[in-house]
């Protein structure tokens, strides 16, 4: 899990491979005592964060799956990455929904900084922050995933859903799929309804106010189609799975 996601939070494990998380506490607890992986918590209340120490890399190496040089955990805490942990705990409920729901089944989760440039397309540079393959009891859905935490104009931020929209009306592959939306995982509902004006035309985007410490459904609710928006927005959210919903 680390060596996939580089930074994860004591709750991001548990979907994983722990019933609750005090359990996970005590066993990350051990692994950082023996040095497999190392944990900072830089601010009160703030869940630890961990990333891989040596002697994970290591045992990964051994294993076959750590093809990196081993080097020792920065003494210095990692910076607190609002937007990466966003991207790594939407990924770890994604996980989780799909372990719950029989009708979910997660084909590919993958971030932007596991995939090669030959996936990109040859026309742009666009890098959306994520995919995700999950297909349910109607069909397959192929989404681009994007954090935005507001720090970018949401021109800019339109900008990546115009390219979207030129990547998809020529069926032009990104990271190895041809997608059928885009996921926008933003910080309130206000800002959605900024990013939806301008005019978005038919393009699948849909939004959802998400932060690094959500819990519960990503899936199955929450999710307004930006489209919508536009003139005032919905009083009810949908899922992203079952698109009857969000007709």
């Amino acid at each position: 899990m680390l060596k996939k996601a580089k930074l994860l939070t004591t709750g991001d494990f548990v979907p994983f491979a722990f019933e609750s998380k005090p359990v996970a506490r005590r066993r990350l607890l051990k692994l950082v005592g023996e040095k497999y992986i190392a944990g900072y918590a830089d601010a009160l209340h703030e869940e630890t964060r961990h990333v891989l120490d040596r002697r994970g890399m290591i045992a990964l190496q051994e294993a076959g799956h750590f093809d990196g040089a081993p080097r020792s955990a920065p003494k210095t805490p990692p910076i607190s990455a609002v937007h990466h942990l966003t991207l790594v705990r939407f990924w770890s409920r994604v996980i989780a929904e799909c372990r719950d729901v029989p009708e979910l089944v997660l084909h590919r989760f993958s971030f932007e900084w596991e995939e090669a440039s030959g996936h990109l397309s040859t026309i742009t540079r666009f890098r959306p922050d994520g995919i995700l393959v999950v297909e349910d009891d109607e069909e397959e859905h192929v989404y681009l995933v994007e954090v935005d935490t507001g720090t970018e104009s949401p021109g800019v931020v339109r900008a990546k859903f115009e390219t979207f929209a030129r990547l998809q009306a020529a069926g032009m592959e990104v990271y190895g799929e041809v997608p059928t939306g885009m996921l926008v995982l933003t910080t309130s509902y206000r800002r959605l309804v900024g990013l939806a004006r301008g005019g978005l035309g038919p393009v699948p985007v849909f939004g959802r106010v998400f932060n690094h410490r959500e819990e519960g459904s990503v899936l199955s609710s929450g999710w307004y189609r930006l489209q919508d928006l536009e003139g005032g927005g919905p009083t009810s959210t949908g899922s992203v799975v079952r698109r009857r919903e969000m007709k």
